[in-house]
């Protein structure tokens, strides 16, 4: 029990009042005070990592477009789906291949002569001047590789004369078949086989990011005054909200 001696009086209601306004309100302050850099903290941490995902993503479509079948590449009418045939580079260099055949003296044959006097394996599929996602998809343009003879590579069809047997005189040794797709929250990405009858069917996707909140991929084709172009654009987002942008354009070579 408090007790007061004559003459001293105690704190008055409106006082005590008054003190726990100012105590709340320095309270409230401070409070916003070390709160406020943990949320910043944890924003930019969650910003970051959103940053990271979406540069991985970014960085793997970028690899495999660089090895895109020149002007095999096509993108689905809700631009929601981007698939390429790709080009086996690893195999030419191991090999090679310069990727570019000496022009025949004999107008229609099966047989192609690398400049290098290099050949592929019997078995491999080459695609010669291709240039269009059709010819490419459909293989008419495909090739496969049945033998070797004298630094020459056996073809299972003749090259067809003229046009582009005689263009540029370009192959490439072919890979498979690239498939990225903005699905849900998802990106995703599965790959397919290649034969001379086209492409066959992709396997299982695996996730590439799964934050993504909105995306889409352009294609604009090349001509004789720049190369291909893919646009690739999506945005993740966070369970807090915080939302990261990116757009890349990568350019693809479409020079068979």
């Amino acid at each position: 029990m408090v007790r007061f001696l004559a003459g001293e009086m105690g704190f008055t209601l409106l006082e005590l009042v008054i003190v726990m306004v100012l105590a709340g309100i320095l309270f409230a302050a401070g409070a916003d005070l070390i709160v406020g850099p943990f949320r910043n903290f944890t924003e930019s941490e969650s910003r970051m990592e959103l940053y990271e995902e979406g540069q991985i993503a970014l960085e793997r479509i970028r690899a495999e477009l660089y090895h895109a079948v020149p002007n095999a590449v096509y993108v689905s009418a809700d631009n929601s789906t981007l698939t390429f045939g790709t080009v086996d580079s690893g195999y030419m260099e191991s090999r090679g291949l310069y990727g570019r055949y000496l022009e025949d003296s004999f107008p229609v044959d099966n047989n192609i002569t690398d400049v290098n006097g290099k050949t592929a394996a019997p078995g491999r599929v080459l695609s010669i001047y291709n240039v269009s996602w059709t010819t490419f998809s459909s293989g008419s343009r495909l090739f496969q590789v049945t033998g070797n003879s004298t630094g020459s590579m056996i073809l299972d069809k003749n090259v067809p004369a003229g046009g582009y047997h005689r263009h540029s005189r370009r192959y490439y040794v072919v890979d498979g078949a690239v498939r990225f797709q903005y699905s849900g929250n998802y990106l995703y990405r599965s790959t397919a086989s290649v034969t001379v009858s086209g492409i066959g069917g992709f396997g299982t996707s695996y996730p590439l990011s799964s934050h993504v909140k909105e995306g889409r991929f352009r294609f604009l084709p090349g001509n004789t005054r720049r190369n291909g172009v893919v646009v690739v654009e999506f945005v993740l987002e966070g369970d807090g909200g915080e939302s990261v942008r990116f757009v890349e354009e990568v350019h693809l070579p479409n020079v068979p």
